[in-house]
């Protein structure tokens, strides 16, 4: 999960892993990506998208489209339950 900066950037913090992702084969990896943003803003969440790219670059396989959080984080806590319980059911266990 990340947050979304300035022009559509994950966060200062996270950039650094994601710059790493591009050398790491993820072929059978299952993945699924989170953030928060402010929709009153051009660019809202595009870290999700960025980051939901780069993973599909390297191979993984997305079990469920990003959940982009509009706003205050605690007032989304029920999406996000619903959003973890989606992605663990849609998970495949080998």
């Amino acid at each position: 999960g990340c947050s979304t900066w300035n022009e559509g950037e994950p966060q200062e913090d996270f950039q650094p892993f994601l710059d790493h992702l591009a050398g790491v084969s993820l072929a059978g990896k299952q993945a699924a990506v989170f953030g928060p943003g402010d929709s009153r803003f051009d660019h809202f969440c595009e870290a999700v998208d960025l980051i939901e790219k780069r993973l599909q670059a390297q191979g993984a396989h997305l079990v469920s489209p990003g959940l982009k959080v509009d706003g205050a984080v605690d007032r989304a806590a029920d999406q996000a339950r619903r959003w973890g319980r989606q992605v663990r059911d849609r998970l495949v266990v080998n």
